[in-house]
């Protein structure tokens, strides 16, 4: 978060001052506590190497 907000802003925050930021807008650092059940890793590996887009072949974005 402190790289995105330095380089949108051109403005730079400290840990701790991002995540004053964060809590001051009742935002939270979230991160997933385990990996998805349906994740397909080897199908992700394919699309990596051809160069497609999962998203683009359902077409979603």
């Amino acid at each position: 978060m402190r790289t995105l907000i330095g380089r949108l802003f051109h403005f730079s925050y400290t840990v701790v001052g991002t995540w004053r930021l964060l809590k001051r807008h009742d935002w939270s650092w979230q991160q997933p506590t385990r990996m998805a059940i349906e994740r397909d890793d080897e199908a992700v590996e394919r699309h990596l190497a051809a160069g497609t887009s999962i998203a683009a072949e359902h077409d979603a974005w």
